[in-house]
C-alpha cells in the first residue's frame, strides 16, 4: 500500500513538473467572437507548442465593449476585437464608458474579417444589394418577397456579444441608419447561429466564420474590417511574441488580411 501511494505521489509530481515545463508562462486575454473565429481558434495550439506560453481566456466570445473594459481595468494582458481602435472608441462613447486618454493604449492590426449576412436555408434569395440590406435591417422590408425572395416573414437575430460588429455594419452598410427594433436577441454567437439554422425566414449579421453549408449566404457587398489587438501601455514581452507569431504565420493558418 505504501509503495503504491509513493508511486502515485511521484507520478503527480512528475505530471506537475512536465506541465510547468511545457507552459512556463501564461497570457490572459479578452477576445471577441470575431477574433476567436478568425484568429485564436487557428493559432492557439501551434503558438503554445512553439513558445511554451499558455493562452488563458477571460472568456471566449466577449462583446467588444466588454473586451475594452477588461483591458482598461488591467484584468487581462491584452484584448482583440473586430474593427479599428477608433471604431471601438466610438462604441465606448455610445456606451457612456469614460476613456480619459485613448493614447495610452497600444494597438496592432493582427488580421482581417469580412462582416457578412447569412440566412436560414428556407430563404430563397440569391443576392442582396446595399439598398436591399438597408430595407431589411431598418424594417422597411417585412417579407423576403419584398427583396426578390419567397413569401416568408423576415426575422432578424442579434446578440450583444456582436455589438461592435453591428455598429460597424450600421456605419458601413446601412449608411448610418438605425436598426429596426423588431429583432430577436440571443445570449451569444453560438446561440445566435443555432437560432438562425432553426428559424425559417431568419437573417443575422456576423463574422466570416458564420458561413457554413447549413446556412444561405447570398451574394452581397464586400464589407471588410481589421481585427485589432490592444494593450493598456507597452505590451509585455510575451504579448509581443504572440503578435509576432500571428503576423509571421498568418498565411500558414489562413488568417484573413
Amino acid at each position: 500500500m505504501k509503495i503504491t501511494q509513493f508511486l502515485i505521489a511521484v507520478l503527480i509530481l512528475f505530471t506537475l513538473s512536465v506541465t510547468s515545463t511545457v507552459f512556463g508562462a501564461e497570457l490572459k486575454l479578452a477576445v471577441g467572437v470575431v477574433s476567436v473565429e478568425n484568429i485564436f481558434s487557428k493559432i492557439e495550439e501551434p503558438f503554445e507548442k512553439e513558445t511554451g506560453i499558455k493562452l488563458v481566456y477571460d472568456h471566449k466570445g466577449l462583446g467588444a465593449n466588454e473586451v475594452f473594459e477588461k483591458v482598461d481595468k488591467s484584468q487581462v494582458d491584452g484584448g482583440a476585437v473586430g474593427g479599428s481602435f477608433d471604431v471601438l472608441m466610438g462604441l465606448m462613447k455610445e456606451k457612456h464608458y469614460p476613456v480619459a486618454d485613448p493614447t495610452i493604449y497600444k494597438t496592432k492590426v493582427i488580421g482581417g474579417d469580412r462582416v457578412i449576412v447569412v440566412l436560414n436555408k428556407s430563404v430563397k434569395v440569391k443576392s442582396l444589394s446595399a439598398n436591399q440590406l438597408v430595407d431589411v435591417f431598418t424594417g422597411t422590408a417585412k417579407s423576403w418577397k419584398d427583396v426578390g425572395g419567397n413569401d416568408l416573414p423576415i426575422k432578424i437575430g442579434r446578440t450583444d456579444k456582436l455589438v461592435g460588429t453591428e455598429r460597424f455594419f450600421r456605419i458601413s452598410a446601412l449608411q448610418g441608419k438605425e436598426f429596426t427594433k423588431d429583432v430577436k436577441t440571443l445570449d451569444d454567437g453560438s446561440k445566435l447561429q443555432e437560432w438562425l439554422m432553426a428559424t425559417p425566414g431568419a437573417i443575422v449579421i456576423g463574422p466570416a466564420g458564420f458561413e457554413n453549408p447549413k446556412v444561405n449566404k447570398p451574394e452581397q457587398p464586400d464589407i471588410k474590417r481589421p481585427i485589432t489587438f490592444f494593450t493598456k501601455g507597452i505590451p509585455s514581452e510575451n504579448v509581443q511574441k504572440l503578435l509576432r507569431f500571428i503576423v509571421e504565420n498568418g498565411d500558414k493558418y489562413h488568417i484573413i488580411r
